[in-house]
C-alpha cells in the first residue's frame, strides 16, 4: 500500500450528522494504513450546519461548497477533478449516508494493487441491522448472485466504490444531463463498452442508511426522473426509444388516473394535488426531451 494516493469523494445534501459519522468511520478504518489520503466533501448547498461542522470537527477535510443543489453527477465530477489534480491513484465515490466497517478500505486498496487488470471494486451494502441490502450488480441480470464470494460485476455504482482514477481519463466523467438518477448507469454503460473490469469483493462491507439526502429533495428528483430515463434510453437504446416512451407515458397517466379517483373519495386534496403537480411537470419535461432532445456531444466532461 506504500505510496498509494487515495482520494475519498463524498457528495452530501442535508445529511450533516450522517456525514460526520461517515468521516469518523473512515478515519478509524484508515488510521493505521500506509496511505496518502485526501477526504473531499462536495456539499450541494445543505444549509444544515454541514460547512460549520466540517470546519470545526474535520479541518483537514477538503470542502467544495456549492451555491445550489446540482445533484450527484456534477458534484461527483467536481471531487473527481480535484482528486486527479492531486495525482491520486484511486478514488472512492461515496454517498454521505454510509458507515464504513473496519477493514473495508484496506481490502479495496489491496485488491486493486494485487490485481492490476481490475479497474474498480465495491463491497457488500448492508442495512443498519447488518442484514443484506438490495444491491444491483449488472445492467440486466436475472440470476441471484452469491455475495459470499468475489465475482465480476458491471454495476459498480457510487454508494461506496473504489476505482482507478485513470478510468475517468479513458471514458470521461459523469454526464451532467442527469440530475439525480442514472448518472452511474450511464457511466457503467460506457465502461462496459470500454471493456473495463469491476469486481465485487465480500471483504469490503459498508452500512447504508438509505435515501437520507434525497428525501429533502424528493419532488425535484421525481419530476426529472422520467426525463432522465428517456435521455438514457435515447442515448444507449435509441432503436427502442418509442417503446420506452410509451411505457413511461402509460405508467404516469395511470398514476394520475388513480390520484383523480382518490380525490373523489377524500376531502383533503393537498397531498394528492402535490402529487398531480409532480406528474404533470414530469410529463412536460419528458415531452420536451422527446421533441427537442439534449445533445450527447460534450455531455461527458473530460478530466
Amino acid at each position: 500500500m506504500q505510496n498509494t494516493k487515495l482520494s475519498i469523494v463524498i457528495v452530501t445534501y442535508k445529511t450533516c450528522q450522517f456525514l460526520k459519522n461517515l468521516i469518523i468511520s473512515l478515519q478509524e478504518d484508515c488510521l493505521n494504513l500506509d496511505l496518502n489520503i485526501d477526504i473531499i466533501v462536495v456539499d450541494n448547498n445543505s444549509e444544515d450546519g454541514t460547512k460549520e461542522m466540517l470546519k470545526e470537527k474535520f479541518p483537514d477535510v477538503i470542502l467544495i461548497s456549492n451555491e445550489h443543489n446540482y445533484g450527484p453527477a456534477r458534484a461527483f465530477n467536481m471531487g473527481i477533478r480535484l482528486a486527479f489534480e492531486n495525482k491520486s491513484d484511486f478514488v472512492i465515490l461515496a454517498n454521505s449516508d454510509i458507515k464504513v466497517i473496519e477493514g473495508t478500505v484496506s481490502s479495496m486498496v489491496n485488491y486493486l494493487n494485487s490485481n492490476p487488470h481490475v479497474d474498480g471494486v465495491c463491497g457488500s451494502i448492508l442495512n443498519p441491522d447488518l442484514t443484506k441490502q438490495f444491491q444491483r450488480t449488472h445492467i440486466i441480470s436475472f440470476k441471484k448472485p452469491d455475495f459470499s464470494q468475489a465475482f465480476q460485476i458491471e454495476w459498480i455504482g457510487n454508494f461506496f466504490s473504489m476505482v482507478r482514477i485513470n478510468c475517468f481519463e479513458k471514458i470521461g466523467l459523469y454526464d451532467e444531463n442527469y440530475y439525480f438518477y442514472n448518472e452511474d448507469l450511464d457511466w457503467i454503460e460506457r465502461a462496459k463498452k470500454a471493456k473495463m473490469t469491476f469486481m465485487y469483493i465480500p471483504t469490503a462491507p459498508v452500512i447504508h442508511y438509505g435515501g437520507q439526502g434525497k428525501k429533502h429533495n424528493i419532488s425535484a428528483i421525481l419530476i426529472d426522473f422520467p426525463r432522465a430515463n428517456i435521455y438514457y434510453y435515447r442515448k444507449f437504446y435509441n432503436n427502442l426509444i418509442w417503446l420506452f416512451y410509451i411505457g413511461i407515458l402509460l405508467e404516469i397517466n395511470y398514476k394520475i388516473l388513480l390520484i383523480k379517483i382518490q380525490k373523489l373519495k377524500e376531502k383533503d386534496h393537498k397531498e394528492l394535488d402535490a402529487a398531480l403537480d409532480i406528474y404533470s411537470k414530469s410529463l412536460k419535461l419528458m415531452g420536451e426531451e422527446i421533441k427537442k432532445p439534449r445533445p450527447f456531444i460534450g455531455t461527458e466532461p473530460k478530466l
